[in-house]
């Protein structure tokens, strides 16, 4: 098996396509996640990976606090600008997998 080594600028020059010509999740496919899930509005919610902030923004409609998380500055800024014009409140944070742990845990994700 090949392990692409971690590369946390991997994706800078396509965040604008990501954002631009991804399809957007359906919102009833996120409703019924949620549902399944058993998250409800006001629970915190984490889009590791987020890109653009679709995974993010889609359950911040339905009233989740949701984070979006990625390595990429130019992602989270595509996040930042589609929460913005959507009139969402996004937490951004900039970081990858390799920066989970315990003391995410202990700030409430």
């Amino acid at each position: 098996m090949t392990t692409l080594p971690f590369e946390p600028r991997r994706f800078r020059s396509t965040a604008a396509y990501y954002a631009r010509f991804r399809i957007p999740y359906p919102p009833a496919l996120l409703a019924s996640i949620a549902a399944r899930l058993a998250i409800e509005p006001g629970d915190r919610v984490l889009d590791l990976g987020c890109g653009p902030g679709m995974l993010a923004l889609g359950f911040a409609r339905l009233g989740m606090t949701a984070v979006a998380m990625d390595p990429e500055p130019d992602m989270l800024a595509e996040a930042r600008a589609g929460a913005a014009e959507a009139g969402l409140a996004l937490e951004l944070v900039q970081g990858s997998s390799y920066d989970l742990g315990p003391h995410r845990a202990a700030s409430g994700w």
